[in-house]
């Protein structure tokens, strides 16, 4: 029985780092989720900046995009499924074609197709945590 308590609790612990990396914190109280391996949802109430913020601290750190790579809106802002559905979610890929979008034009709009590098997406970032960084 101790065997199986401790192989367990072993498992767990090796399981802990691969679970982390599907969820990550990001600018203006934003949360990112991994929602397969192409797609990523960010979660946050400051609007279409804070989105676009956690979209680009997540390509550059989980998805090691460089900064000239597209990210692709691919589900506007609904209601989260990771969470209690009070914040709003967009989804987010690297990848349209895996993703099943089409790429449109370069906007901060958070429509499916839409568009910006990661480059772009990140602009201004530290100032949604620290505003009067100006």
């Amino acid at each position: 029985m101790k065997f199986a308590i401790c192989l367990c609790a072993a498992t767990l612990a090796l399981a802990a780092p691969a679970l982390a990396q599907d969820k990550m914190f990001g600018p203006g109280g934003s949360t990112i989720y991994r929602v397969d391996q192409n797609v990523f949802e960010v979660v946050a109430t400051g609007g279409g900046k804070a989105m676009w913020c956690g979209a680009s601290k997540f390509a550059r750190k989980s998805m090691k995009a460089g900064w000239k790579d597209n990210i692709v809106v691919v589900r506007g802002s609904e209601p989260s499924s990771f969470e209690d559905g009070r914040r709003p979610g967009v989804r987010f890929t690297l990848d349209p074609q895996a993703a099943g979008v089409v790429a449109g034009a370069l906007s901060w709009e958070l429509q499916p197709g839409a568009y910006m590098t990661v480059s772009f997406a990140n602009k201004d970032c530290a100032r949604l945590d620290n505003p009067s960084n100006r």
